[in-house]
Protein backbone atom coordinates (compact mmCIF):
# COMPACT_ATOMS: atom_id res chain seq x y z
CA UNK A 1 0.00 0.00 0.00
CA UNK A 2 2.93 2.96 0.80
CA UNK A 3 4.51 1.40 -2.37
CA UNK A 4 0.98 2.40 -4.01
CA UNK A 5 0.87 5.76 -2.58
CA UNK A 6 4.32 6.78 -3.27
CA UNK A 7 4.06 5.87 -7.17
CA UNK A 8 0.82 8.27 -6.57
CA UNK A 9 2.82 11.04 -5.08
CA UNK A 10 5.72 10.89 -7.34
CA UNK A 11 2.46 10.81 -10.41
CA UNK A 12 1.23 13.71 -8.66
CA UNK A 13 4.58 15.51 -9.04
CA UNK A 14 5.26 15.13 -12.20
CA UNK A 15 1.78 15.85 -13.65
CA UNK A 16 1.87 19.13 -11.74
CA UNK A 17 5.38 19.77 -13.55
CA UNK A 18 3.62 19.02 -16.53
CA UNK A 19 0.82 21.79 -16.05
CA UNK A 20 3.72 24.56 -15.44
CA UNK A 21 5.54 23.93 -18.46
CA UNK A 22 2.31 24.53 -20.69
CA UNK A 23 2.73 26.79 -23.52
CA UNK A 24 1.52 30.65 -22.25
CA UNK A 25 -1.22 30.08 -25.05
CA UNK A 26 -2.47 27.51 -22.87
CA UNK A 27 -2.98 29.78 -20.16
CA UNK A 28 -4.25 32.14 -21.47
CA UNK A 29 -7.20 34.19 -20.24
CA UNK A 30 -8.77 37.62 -22.58
CA UNK A 31 -8.86 40.55 -20.75
CA UNK A 32 -10.15 43.50 -22.11
CA UNK A 33 -7.93 46.92 -22.57
CA UNK A 34 -9.45 50.06 -21.38
CA UNK A 35 -9.25 50.78 -24.88
CA UNK A 36 -11.78 48.34 -26.07
CA UNK A 37 -14.03 49.15 -22.80
CA UNK A 38 -14.05 52.68 -24.32
CA UNK A 39 -14.77 51.69 -27.98
CA UNK A 40 -17.87 49.89 -26.49
CA UNK A 41 -19.72 52.80 -25.30
CA UNK A 42 -19.15 54.92 -28.02
CA UNK A 43 -20.46 52.16 -30.53
CA UNK A 44 -23.59 51.34 -28.02
CA UNK A 45 -24.49 55.34 -27.54
CA UNK A 46 -24.01 55.81 -31.49
CA UNK A 47 -26.22 52.80 -31.69
CA UNK A 48 -28.78 54.48 -29.19
CA UNK A 49 -28.32 51.55 -27.11
CA UNK A 50 -28.13 50.70 -23.67
CA UNK A 51 -25.82 48.49 -21.88
CA UNK A 52 -26.88 45.22 -19.86
CA UNK A 53 -24.63 43.70 -17.08
CA UNK A 54 -23.81 39.88 -16.03
CA UNK A 55 -21.65 37.84 -14.10
CA UNK A 56 -20.81 34.33 -14.78
CA UNK A 57 -20.85 32.96 -11.32
CA UNK A 58 -17.98 30.85 -10.13
CA UNK A 59 -16.85 30.26 -13.85
CA UNK A 60 -13.70 28.17 -13.34
CA UNK A 61 -15.76 25.97 -11.40
CA UNK A 62 -18.58 25.28 -14.32
CA UNK A 63 -15.20 24.88 -17.01
CA UNK A 64 -14.49 21.63 -18.12
CA UNK A 65 -11.29 19.84 -16.32
CA UNK A 66 -7.84 20.10 -17.21
CA UNK A 67 -7.12 17.80 -20.27
CA UNK A 68 -4.10 16.36 -18.22
CA UNK A 69 -5.45 13.81 -15.21
CA UNK A 70 -5.08 15.94 -11.85
CA UNK A 71 -5.24 15.21 -8.48
CA UNK A 72 -5.01 17.16 -5.26
CA UNK A 73 -4.23 16.17 -1.45
CA UNK A 74 -6.62 15.84 1.01
CA UNK A 75 -5.58 18.88 3.77
CA UNK A 76 -6.65 19.73 6.87
CA UNK A 77 -9.15 21.97 6.26
CA UNK A 78 -11.01 20.38 3.66
CA UNK A 79 -10.75 17.35 5.74
CA UNK A 80 -12.70 19.33 8.67
CA UNK A 81 -15.21 20.73 6.38
CA UNK A 82 -16.07 16.93 4.79
CA UNK A 83 -16.63 15.79 8.57
CA UNK A 84 -18.87 18.56 9.60
CA UNK A 85 -20.95 18.22 6.17
CA UNK A 86 -20.98 14.34 5.84
CA UNK A 87 -19.85 13.31 9.40
CA UNK A 88 -16.77 11.02 7.94
CA UNK A 89 -13.45 11.03 8.66
CA UNK A 90 -11.87 10.69 5.44
CA UNK A 91 -8.51 8.26 4.79
CA UNK A 92 -5.86 11.27 4.13
CA UNK A 93 -4.04 8.68 2.41
CA UNK A 94 -5.95 9.31 -0.87
CA UNK A 95 -6.29 12.34 -3.31
CA UNK A 96 -8.94 13.51 -4.97
CA UNK A 97 -9.27 13.90 -8.58
CA UNK A 98 -10.06 17.27 -10.27
CA UNK A 99 -13.11 17.03 -12.26
CA UNK A 100 -13.57 20.55 -13.72
CA UNK A 101 -11.31 23.81 -13.59
CA UNK A 102 -9.46 25.44 -10.17
CA UNK A 103 -9.13 28.58 -9.54
CA UNK A 104 -5.35 28.38 -9.81
CA UNK A 105 -4.75 25.89 -12.01
CA UNK A 106 -2.41 26.60 -14.47
CA UNK A 107 -4.97 25.20 -17.08
CA UNK A 108 -7.91 26.94 -15.92
CA UNK A 109 -8.19 30.35 -17.97
CA UNK A 110 -7.36 28.32 -21.15
CA UNK A 111 -10.70 25.89 -20.37
CA UNK A 112 -12.64 28.65 -19.29
CA UNK A 113 -12.12 30.49 -22.26
CA UNK A 114 -12.61 27.90 -24.75
CA UNK A 115 -15.84 26.40 -22.80
CA UNK A 116 -17.08 30.31 -23.01
CA UNK A 117 -16.57 31.06 -26.47
CA UNK A 118 -18.11 27.56 -27.76
CA UNK A 119 -21.27 28.97 -25.71
CA UNK A 120 -20.77 32.43 -27.38
CA UNK A 121 -20.36 30.53 -30.98
CA UNK A 122 -23.29 28.04 -30.43
CA UNK A 123 -25.99 27.98 -33.18
CA UNK A 124 -28.66 29.69 -30.80
CA UNK A 125 -26.17 33.06 -30.17
CA UNK A 126 -23.71 33.13 -32.81
CA UNK A 127 -21.42 36.12 -31.54
CA UNK A 128 -18.27 36.12 -32.95
CA UNK A 129 -14.87 38.08 -31.59
CA UNK A 130 -13.09 40.48 -34.07
CA UNK A 131 -9.63 39.19 -35.07
CA UNK A 132 -7.49 41.75 -33.42
CA UNK A 133 -9.53 41.50 -29.82
CA UNK A 134 -11.29 38.49 -28.02
CA UNK A 135 -13.02 40.37 -25.60
CA UNK A 136 -15.32 42.25 -27.94
CA UNK A 137 -18.11 40.45 -29.90
CA UNK A 138 -21.07 41.06 -32.14
CA UNK A 139 -24.20 39.25 -33.32
CA UNK A 140 -27.50 39.17 -35.24
CA UNK A 141 -29.54 38.05 -32.72
CA UNK A 142 -33.86 37.84 -33.94
CA UNK A 143 -32.93 40.30 -36.42
CA UNK A 144 -30.95 42.87 -34.47
CA UNK A 145 -27.57 43.63 -34.04
CA UNK A 146 -25.98 42.92 -30.16
CA UNK A 147 -22.70 43.83 -29.24
CA UNK A 148 -21.12 42.28 -26.05
CA UNK A 149 -17.84 43.22 -23.95
CA UNK A 150 -16.41 40.47 -21.79
CA UNK A 151 -13.71 40.75 -19.45
CA UNK A 152 -13.32 36.94 -18.12
CA UNK A 153 -17.12 36.35 -16.19
CA UNK A 154 -18.20 39.98 -16.05
CA UNK A 155 -20.12 40.32 -19.43
CA UNK A 156 -22.20 43.76 -20.67
CA UNK A 157 -24.36 43.52 -24.21
CA UNK A 158 -25.53 46.41 -25.72
CA UNK A 159 -29.13 46.27 -27.31
CA UNK A 160 -32.07 48.40 -27.94
CA UNK A 161 -34.47 45.97 -26.32
CA UNK A 162 -33.37 44.53 -22.83
CA UNK A 163 -35.40 41.63 -23.39
CA UNK A 164 -32.59 40.67 -26.12
CA UNK A 165 -30.10 40.98 -23.32
CA UNK A 166 -32.30 38.54 -21.05
CA UNK A 167 -32.74 36.01 -23.54
CA UNK A 168 -28.99 35.79 -24.24
CA UNK A 169 -27.99 35.78 -20.65
CA UNK A 170 -30.69 33.02 -19.79
CA UNK A 171 -28.93 30.85 -22.34
CA UNK A 172 -25.23 31.73 -21.31
CA UNK A 173 -26.36 30.31 -18.10
CA UNK A 174 -28.28 27.14 -19.05
CA UNK A 175 -25.70 26.06 -21.00
CA UNK A 176 -22.77 27.07 -17.85
CA UNK A 177 -25.82 24.86 -15.30
CA UNK A 178 -24.64 21.54 -14.34
CA UNK A 179 -26.42 18.61 -13.35
CA UNK A 180 -27.60 18.90 -10.17
CA UNK A 181 -27.78 22.52 -9.81
CA UNK A 182 -30.91 23.82 -9.35
CA UNK A 183 -30.70 27.41 -11.15
CA UNK A 184 -28.45 28.60 -14.10
CA UNK A 185 -25.11 30.01 -12.33
CA UNK A 186 -25.52 33.32 -14.08
CA UNK A 187 -26.17 36.78 -12.48
CA UNK A 188 -28.35 39.33 -14.39
CA UNK A 189 -27.13 42.96 -12.92
CA UNK A 190 -29.84 44.79 -15.01
CA UNK A 191 -28.95 48.43 -16.86
CA UNK A 192 -25.39 49.06 -16.31
CA UNK A 193 -24.24 51.60 -13.55
CA UNK A 194 -20.47 50.18 -13.06
CA UNK A 195 -18.20 47.95 -15.20
CA UNK A 196 -14.43 46.69 -13.47
CA UNK A 197 -13.65 49.69 -12.89
CA UNK A 198 -15.74 51.96 -14.89
CA UNK A 199 -18.77 54.25 -13.89
CA UNK A 200 -21.81 54.12 -16.57
CA UNK A 201 -24.14 57.03 -16.82
CA UNK A 202 -26.71 55.98 -19.61
CA UNK A 203 -28.42 59.31 -20.23
CA UNK A 204 -31.29 60.73 -22.49
CA UNK A 205 -28.11 61.91 -24.50
CA UNK A 206 -25.10 60.09 -24.02
CA UNK A 207 -23.29 57.21 -22.24
CA UNK A 208 -20.88 58.35 -19.85
CA UNK A 209 -17.82 56.36 -18.24
CA UNK A 210 -15.29 57.57 -15.66
CA UNK A 211 -13.32 55.75 -13.20
CA UNK A 212 -14.93 58.19 -9.92
CA UNK A 213 -15.84 55.44 -7.62
CA UNK A 214 -12.39 54.16 -7.90
CA UNK A 215 -10.56 57.49 -7.60
CA UNK A 216 -12.74 58.19 -4.61
CA UNK A 217 -11.62 54.51 -2.86
CA UNK A 218 -7.94 55.45 -3.82
CA UNK A 219 -8.30 58.48 -2.26
CA UNK A 220 -10.03 57.04 0.76
CA UNK A 221 -7.55 54.67 1.27
CA UNK A 222 -4.60 57.55 1.39
CA UNK A 223 -6.59 59.78 3.52
CA UNK A 224 -6.27 62.72 0.75
CA UNK A 225 -10.02 62.31 0.33
CA UNK A 226 -10.57 66.00 1.75
CA UNK A 227 -7.88 69.05 1.10
CA UNK A 228 -5.87 70.24 3.98
CA UNK A 229 -6.22 73.88 5.70
CA UNK A 230 -4.20 75.41 2.94
CA UNK A 231 -5.45 74.19 0.02
CA UNK A 232 -7.82 74.57 -2.55
CA UNK A 233 -10.15 71.89 -4.00
CA UNK A 234 -11.74 74.28 -7.20
CA UNK A 235 -11.26 73.36 -10.61
CA UNK A 236 -9.65 76.63 -11.93
CA UNK A 237 -7.04 76.20 -13.58
CA UNK A 238 -6.35 72.59 -13.19
CA UNK A 239 -3.95 70.77 -14.20
CA UNK A 240 -2.47 67.68 -12.95
CA UNK A 241 1.22 69.10 -12.62
CA UNK A 242 2.98 72.86 -13.57
CA UNK A 243 4.09 73.34 -16.99
CA UNK A 244 7.80 72.92 -15.26
CA UNK A 245 7.67 70.14 -13.71
CA UNK A 246 8.70 67.47 -16.32
CA UNK A 247 11.76 69.37 -16.11
CA UNK A 248 12.23 69.20 -12.99
CA UNK A 249 12.01 65.51 -12.83
CA UNK A 250 15.07 64.88 -14.98
CA UNK A 251 17.11 67.68 -13.04
CA UNK A 252 16.32 66.54 -9.44
CA UNK A 253 18.91 63.87 -8.64
CA UNK A 254 18.33 60.69 -8.22
CA UNK A 255 17.10 59.27 -4.81
CA UNK A 256 18.16 55.96 -2.52
CA UNK A 257 17.51 53.10 -4.66
CA UNK A 258 14.72 50.31 -3.43
CA UNK A 259 15.39 48.37 -0.57
CA UNK A 260 18.49 50.61 1.00
CA UNK A 261 17.53 52.43 4.53
CA UNK A 262 17.21 55.69 2.77
CA UNK A 263 14.77 54.69 0.81
CA UNK A 264 12.61 53.29 3.66
CA UNK A 265 13.27 56.40 5.78
CA UNK A 266 12.00 58.33 2.68
CA UNK A 267 9.23 56.60 1.99
CA UNK A 268 8.23 57.03 5.82
CA UNK A 269 8.50 60.43 5.65
CA UNK A 270 6.40 61.06 2.84
CA UNK A 271 3.51 58.54 4.07
CA UNK A 272 3.16 56.50 1.27
CA UNK A 273 5.07 53.46 -1.02
CA UNK A 274 5.70 55.08 -3.90
CA UNK A 275 5.49 51.91 -6.49
CA UNK A 276 2.12 51.13 -4.53
CA UNK A 277 1.02 54.71 -5.37
CA UNK A 278 2.12 55.20 -8.98
CA UNK A 279 0.48 51.64 -9.74
CA UNK A 280 -2.90 52.96 -8.63
CA UNK A 281 -2.84 56.40 -10.32
CA UNK A 282 -1.99 54.52 -13.25
CA UNK A 283 -4.86 52.16 -13.38
CA UNK A 284 -6.92 55.55 -13.38
CA UNK A 285 -5.33 56.60 -15.87
CA UNK A 286 -5.48 53.80 -18.69
CA UNK A 287 -9.07 53.16 -17.32
CA UNK A 288 -10.99 57.10 -18.20
CA UNK A 289 -8.51 59.58 -17.56
CA UNK A 290 -5.92 60.77 -20.46
CA UNK A 291 -5.35 63.64 -18.85
CA UNK A 292 -2.57 62.12 -16.53
CA UNK A 293 -1.34 60.25 -18.99
CA UNK A 294 1.94 62.18 -19.89
CA UNK A 295 2.82 63.12 -16.49
CA UNK A 296 2.11 59.62 -14.73
CA UNK A 297 3.80 57.61 -17.26
CA UNK A 298 7.01 60.56 -17.01
CA UNK A 299 7.08 59.74 -12.93
CA UNK A 300 6.98 55.63 -13.67
CA UNK A 301 10.53 56.54 -14.84
CA UNK A 302 11.82 57.16 -11.43
CA UNK A 303 9.86 54.04 -9.56
CA UNK A 304 13.39 52.66 -8.63
CA UNK A 305 14.94 55.71 -7.28
CA UNK A 306 12.61 58.21 -6.60
CA UNK A 307 13.29 61.07 -4.64
CA UNK A 308 11.26 63.46 -2.37
CA UNK A 309 10.13 65.70 -5.25
CA UNK A 310 9.03 62.93 -7.49
CA UNK A 311 6.99 61.58 -4.04
CA UNK A 312 5.34 65.10 -4.05
CA UNK A 313 4.08 65.76 -7.93
CA UNK A 314 2.67 62.32 -7.16
CA UNK A 315 0.36 63.48 -4.49
CA UNK A 316 -0.19 66.72 -6.76
CA UNK A 317 -1.03 64.29 -9.43
CA UNK A 318 -3.62 62.41 -6.62
CA UNK A 319 -4.99 65.65 -5.99
CA UNK A 320 -5.67 66.71 -9.12
CA UNK A 321 -7.61 63.64 -9.48
CA UNK A 322 -9.82 64.70 -6.33
CA UNK A 323 -10.31 68.76 -7.85
CA UNK A 324 -11.45 66.55 -11.11
CA UNK A 325 -13.18 63.18 -9.79
CA UNK A 326 -16.64 63.73 -11.75
CA UNK A 327 -14.45 64.17 -15.08
CA UNK A 328 -16.39 61.85 -17.33
CA UNK A 329 -15.69 60.88 -21.34
CA UNK A 330 -19.20 61.88 -22.88
CA UNK A 331 -20.24 59.33 -26.07
CA UNK A 332 -22.93 61.36 -27.55
CA UNK A 333 -25.95 59.37 -29.13
CA UNK A 334 -27.32 60.45 -32.96
CA UNK A 335 -31.29 60.34 -31.10
CA UNK A 336 -32.78 61.37 -27.54
CA UNK A 337 -33.94 58.59 -25.67
CA UNK A 338 -36.87 60.02 -23.91
CA UNK A 339 -36.92 56.77 -21.61
CA UNK A 340 -34.42 57.43 -19.67
CA UNK A 341 -33.05 60.80 -17.46
CA UNK A 342 -31.46 63.69 -19.29
CA UNK A 343 -28.31 64.91 -17.57
CA UNK A 344 -26.38 67.97 -18.81
CA UNK A 345 -23.17 67.51 -20.26
CA UNK A 346 -21.05 70.19 -18.65
CA UNK A 347 -18.88 72.51 -20.54
CA UNK A 348 -15.32 73.39 -19.64
CA UNK A 349 -13.59 76.84 -20.56
CA UNK A 350 -10.99 76.06 -22.91
CA UNK A 351 -7.79 78.63 -22.98
CA UNK A 352 -7.81 81.53 -25.52
CA UNK A 353 -4.59 80.78 -27.14
CA UNK A 354 -5.70 77.04 -27.97
CA UNK A 355 -6.23 76.87 -31.91
CA UNK A 356 -10.12 76.14 -32.52
CA UNK A 357 -10.43 72.21 -32.11
CA UNK A 358 -12.04 71.16 -35.77
CA UNK A 359 -15.45 70.02 -36.92
CA UNK A 360 -15.51 65.87 -36.34
CA UNK A 361 -17.74 63.57 -37.31
CA UNK A 362 -18.89 61.28 -34.31
CA UNK A 363 -19.30 58.62 -37.01
CA UNK A 364 -15.25 58.53 -38.06
CA UNK A 365 -12.66 57.49 -36.24
CA UNK A 366 -10.02 60.40 -35.54
CA UNK A 367 -6.78 60.81 -34.70
CA UNK A 368 -4.90 63.47 -32.79
CA UNK A 369 -0.91 63.16 -32.25
CA UNK A 370 1.84 64.97 -31.15
CA UNK A 371 5.56 64.58 -29.68
CA UNK A 372 7.85 66.46 -27.09
CA UNK A 373 11.30 66.68 -28.68
CA UNK A 374 13.94 64.80 -26.58
CA UNK A 375 12.20 65.84 -23.05
CA UNK A 376 13.94 62.74 -21.46
CA UNK A 377 16.84 64.36 -20.89
CA UNK A 378 18.79 60.84 -19.78
CA UNK A 379 18.79 59.73 -23.23
CA UNK A 380 17.29 62.55 -25.55
CA UNK A 381 14.91 60.46 -26.48
CA UNK A 382 11.30 61.88 -27.43
CA UNK A 383 8.16 61.44 -26.07
CA UNK A 384 4.45 60.49 -28.23
CA UNK A 385 1.65 61.36 -27.34
CA UNK A 386 -1.44 60.35 -29.30
CA UNK A 387 -5.85 60.38 -28.89
CA UNK A 388 -8.26 58.84 -31.09
CA UNK A 389 -12.30 59.87 -30.67
CA UNK A 390 -14.91 58.62 -31.71
CA UNK A 391 -18.83 59.27 -30.85
CA UNK A 392 -17.38 62.69 -29.30
CA UNK A 393 -14.94 61.62 -26.98
CA UNK A 394 -11.51 59.71 -26.68
CA UNK A 395 -11.68 56.49 -26.75
CA UNK A 396 -8.01 55.37 -27.10
CA UNK A 397 -5.00 57.66 -25.58
CA UNK A 398 -1.22 56.64 -25.48
CA UNK A 399 1.96 58.64 -23.74
CA UNK A 400 5.12 56.51 -23.97
CA UNK A 401 9.20 57.36 -24.96
CA UNK A 402 9.97 56.48 -28.63
CA UNK A 403 11.94 53.58 -28.71
CA UNK A 404 14.60 55.31 -31.25
CA UNK A 405 16.80 58.81 -30.70
CA UNK A 406 14.93 61.15 -33.03
CA UNK A 407 17.60 63.73 -34.34
CA UNK A 408 14.94 66.52 -35.20
CA UNK A 409 11.85 67.41 -33.83
CA UNK A 410 10.19 66.28 -37.34
CA UNK A 411 11.63 63.00 -37.38
CA UNK A 412 10.35 63.02 -33.51
CA UNK A 413 6.79 63.84 -34.86
CA UNK A 414 7.11 61.57 -38.12
CA UNK A 415 7.30 58.37 -35.77
CA UNK A 416 4.77 59.53 -33.42
CA UNK A 417 2.61 59.74 -36.68
CA UNK A 418 4.17 56.19 -37.93
CA UNK A 419 2.84 54.85 -34.58
CA UNK A 420 -0.64 56.52 -34.66
CA UNK A 421 -1.19 55.34 -38.23
CA UNK A 422 0.00 51.60 -36.87
CA UNK A 423 -3.06 52.39 -33.93
CA UNK A 424 -5.48 53.44 -36.47
CA UNK A 425 -5.12 50.22 -38.73
CA UNK A 426 -5.80 48.38 -35.18
CA UNK A 427 -9.09 50.48 -34.85
CA UNK A 428 -10.00 50.33 -38.29
CA UNK A 429 -9.86 46.35 -38.35
CA UNK A 430 -11.75 46.22 -34.98
CA UNK A 431 -14.78 48.37 -36.02
CA UNK A 432 -14.50 46.35 -39.72
CA UNK A 433 -15.40 43.12 -38.06
CA UNK A 434 -17.66 44.71 -35.52
CA UNK A 435 -19.70 45.97 -38.58
CA UNK A 436 -18.79 49.59 -38.42
CA UNK A 437 -16.18 49.80 -41.34
CA UNK A 438 -14.69 53.43 -42.29
CA UNK A 439 -15.48 54.29 -45.58
CA UNK A 440 -13.19 57.00 -45.67
CA UNK A 441 -9.23 57.79 -44.65
CA UNK A 442 -8.91 58.03 -40.61
CA UNK A 443 -7.99 61.70 -40.81
CA UNK A 444 -4.70 62.40 -38.27
CA UNK A 445 -4.14 65.83 -37.06
CA UNK A 446 -0.17 66.74 -36.54
CA UNK A 447 0.88 70.12 -35.76
CA UNK A 448 4.48 69.77 -37.79
CA UNK A 449 4.42 70.42 -41.37
CA UNK A 450 7.76 69.58 -42.36
CA UNK A 451 6.12 65.86 -41.06
CA UNK A 452 2.58 66.79 -42.81
CA UNK A 453 4.92 67.03 -45.84
CA UNK A 454 7.51 64.39 -45.39
CA UNK A 455 4.55 62.27 -45.18
CA UNK A 456 2.22 63.22 -47.79
CA UNK A 457 4.96 63.55 -50.48
CA UNK A 458 5.20 59.81 -49.92
CA UNK A 459 8.91 59.58 -50.94
CA UNK A 460 11.44 57.49 -48.26
CA UNK A 461 13.98 59.58 -46.43
CA UNK A 462 16.07 58.34 -43.76
CA UNK A 463 13.63 59.04 -41.03
CA UNK A 464 10.82 56.78 -43.06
Amino acid sequence: MNDMLQKINNWIKWHHLLCLVLPVHHLLVRLFSGHTGSLFYALAARLGYRTYGGDAQDAFAHSPGPKIPTYVYIDDAYADWYFARFGTHLDRRLVLPVLRALQGHPESGRLWEEHINKILSSNELQFRHTTLDHTIYSTVYKGKKVLMLRQVDDFSIACDDESIAIEIYDIIGRKLQLPGEDKPPFLYLGLQTDYNGLNIEQTSTHIAISCSTYISRFLTTHGWDTPGAHESDTEHDATPLPPDAVDKMYDEPPGPPEGSPEHQALQDSQKFPYRTVLGELLYAYVTARPDIGYHITTLSKFASSPSALHYHYLKCIAKYLRRTIHWKLYFKKPLVDDTLPTVAIPSYNVASDLPVFPQIDPDQLTAFVDAAYANDKRNRRSTTGYAFTLAGATIAYRSKTQSTTATSSTEAEFLAAVTTAKAAKYFRSILLDLGFPQHMPTPLYEDNMSAIKMINARIPTECS
